[in-house]
């Protein structure tokens, strides 16, 4: 990414997929950016070094990104590696991030407290279909994810309920959904709420299940389904943390996640290992510690905090 005058229209080098979800959510915007997609590229100012994404596992169309040598022989020397948000376990949908032997890690550490662990993936799934096949003969569902992947992945568990009541979206988490099947994941059909803003869903059947943003919990817009006796569930790994799941005021709360957990931080980090890690995206120094006590010595140096960073200096 970058540009030469304060006038020229920013690069964005990024996957083909997160380039259509771009322009999926941010259609007013996208005018101010110039989208180059592209999964290996280089430049004069990387001199012998050829950077590539691969998928991380996150969400569709996101990357980590791989900073190799060029003229070393077969395997490639790989320099350094951003994880970027990842996981490594397979969810269905999108390919989990593998471990690559790297130099430098730079490794998010979004859960990186030993309570999250999360359960099985099967063994969530069936207890979140479960509870909502057992939620729908009581009336209606909201379920609250995130727009842009855990929406996508909630309604990926929602197939065998298409037919007996309608799913409705807010209009982003459909946008994003319609980008997933282009992309050919299998989603059960949606339709967006603002088909049924007036409230005549909530007149007409008492069988549906809402899907929103968890950010619009308590957003006015909704608050008609308050009226509505209808049974709620959020869905994030901090349900985890019951202090955190308790200011939802939901029925419900499954650590459905697309982070790596506190034992897969440590596992990915084992195989990559780096002689140099830092920490992105949390506090890294329980894991720092964890490390250490598996007598891992991959830790020759660590950069302590929330670093971001913001450019590779060759």
């Amino acid at each position: 990414m970058g540009n030469e005058s304060r006038n020229e229209i920013p690069v964005l080098i990024t996957s083909n997929q997160t380039a259509q979800l771009l322009r999926a959510r941010f259609p007013l915007k996208i005018g101010s950016w110039r989208l180059q997609d592209s999964e290996i590229f280089s430049s004069p100012q990387l001199q012998n070094l050829c950077i590539k994404m691969v998928p991380s596992g996150h969400v569709l169309g996101s990357r980590a990104l791989v900073v190799a040598d060029t003229e070393k022989e077969s395997p490639e020397h790989v320099r350094f590696l951003y994880t970027g948000d990842f996981i490594t376990r397979k969810n269905g949908l999108i390919p989990p991030l593998t471990p690559i032997k790297c130099d430098i890690l730079a490794c998010e550490c979004t859960y990186g407290m030993p309570f999250y662990e999360f359960p099985p993936i099967d063994v969530l799934r069936k207890g979140i279909i479960d509870w909502i096949a057992d939620s729908l003969q009581k009336g209606p569902v909201v379920l609250y994810g995130y727009a842009l992947g855990k929406n996508q992945e909630i309604l990926s568990l929602l197939a065998r309920f298409s037919e007996e009541c309608t799913i409705i979206c807010d209009e982003e988490t459909c946008a994003i959904a319609d980008v997933y099947r282009s992309a050919g994941i299998p989603l059960p059909a949606c339709e967006p709420y603002k088909k049924y803003s007036r409230g005549k869903f909530l007149e007409r059947d008492s069988r549906w299940i809402l899907i929103l943003p968890l950010g619009d919990r308590f957003n006015d817009r909704y608050q008609k389904i308050d009226a509505v006796q209808c049974r709620r569930a959020v869905f994030s790994g901090w349900t985890l943390d019951e202090r955190w799941l308790s200011r939802w005021n939901v029925d419900a709360g499954f650590p459905l996640s697309d982070h790596a957990s506190f034992s897969e931080l440590i596992s990915f980090i084992e195989k990559c290992s780096p002689s140099d890690l830092i920490f992105l995206h949390g506090d890294g120094t329980i894991l720092k510690r964890k490390l250490m006590e598996r007598r891992a010595n991959i830790l020759k140096g660590h950069v302590s905090g929330d670093v971001r960073i913001h450019a590779l200096q060759v």
